[in-house]
């Protein structure tokens, strides 16, 4: 008579509870990783496919990033536009790859639509259920934040590379900048239900930028201010935190010192623009050193302002070094106080 082996019932259970342990890990361990987004439900790139991204349960963002002619670092797979992702500011597709990110100022990158694909395009044939969002435009790496819902986080994979070859300071692009000429600024940006278009004719001398919001509940009046200098770049965000965006306008000076200034307006209670204002760059501990040649942008939620510091009195020259400082909104008001980083 042949004896069948039983299995030990605690031996039974011991490799059960295993094997639960080894799928919990497992589970655990796995990421989701959104490619460039997630292109195949919204365009690539763009805060619409970080934002769905997200939405899905995501947990890590891949990018890429690229570096403008101006120094900004964007978003962006390709060295140079995508003819099946790119539009220019009259709406019309492009023929061929270009201009290369390196060879554009973050302003004039921003003219280009990338919220959808070119209808019979690789790109449009392969991601079929790919929502468009028309207006989106190449964004800035720390406007990332911007596409995370309350109490929505991701971990974000930055592979940077220096490849191909930078403009030369004999390039029409670069001779350009440092002349001083610019193409007229025309951008809208959206948070929390409120849109801003921001224009400017950049011109060199008389020139003006006009704040036009729309999605206020009283008066959605455009804010016209006289600058001097031209429209470089323009965030917006929610620096305070209280459900009621800003807008903030770049300008820089004319001259060799390029002097920066602000052009800001705060959705009080999403009802009305009220201006915020940013105190003068002049005297104190802060201010030494300062020459010009600053650069503002909103990091986190702090407005940051970061330019190099001079010595040698009147004859002054570059020290190497530079000095950042922090602005945070007041809260309950349209201003802006500061704090050294």
């Amino acid at each position: 008579m042949a004896i069948s082996e039983q299995p030990n019932p605690m031996a039974r259970l011991r490799m059960a509870l295993l094997a639960l342990m080894l799928l919990a890990q497992s589970v655990q361990a796995f990421d989701l990783q959104g490619h460039r987004g997630a292109r195949g439900l919204a365009p690539e790139n763009t805060l619409a496919a970080f934002a769905r991204a997200l939405q899905i349960g995501v947990t890590t963002l891949e990018l890429d990033v690229g570096v403008t002619s101006d120094g900004v670092v964007v978003v962006a797979h390709d060295r140079a536009l995508n003819p099946e992702l790119t539009r220019d500011a009259n709406g019309r597709w492009l023929d061929a790859p270009g201009p290369a990110i390196h060879a554009l100022s973050y302003a004039e990158l921003q003219s280009y639509d990338v919220g959808r694909a070119k209808p019979g395009s690789r790109t449009a044939q392969r991601y079929p259920q790919q929502q468009p969002a028309d207006g989106d435009y190449a964004i800035r790496v720390y406007q990332m934040r911007a596409a995370a819902r309350r109490k929505e986080s991701a971990s974000y994979t930055l592979e940077v590379s220096v490849t191909g070859t930078p403009a030369s300071a004999s390039s029409p692009a670069v001779r350009e900048n440092e002349a001083g000429a610019q193409t007229p600024f025309d951008q809208t940006l959206e948070l929390l239900g409120i849109t801003f278009r921001v224009s400017s004719p950049n011109a060199a001398t008389g020139n003006t930028v006009e704040v036009t919001p729309t999605g206020l509940a009283i008066d959605n009046r455009a804010m016209s201010r006289d600058i001097d200098g031209v429209v470089t770049g323009v965030d917006v965000a929610d620096l305070n935190v209280d459900g009621s965006p800003e807008i903030y306008v770049y300008v820089r000076g004319a001259g060799p010192a390029k002097r920066a200034s602000l052009v800001a307006y705060s959705a009080n209670n999403n009802k009305s623009l009220s201006e915020i204002y940013l105190p003068p760059l002049e005297g104190g501990a802060n201010a030494e050193g300062y020459q010009g040649h600053d650069e503002m942008a909103v990091v986190e939620t702090v407005l940051a302002r970061r330019f190099p510091i001079y010595g040698g009195g009147e004859t002054a020259t570059p020290t190497g070094r530079t000095r950042q400082l922090q602005y945070k909104l007041k809260p309950g008001e349209a201003g802006c106080s500061r704090s050294i980083a």
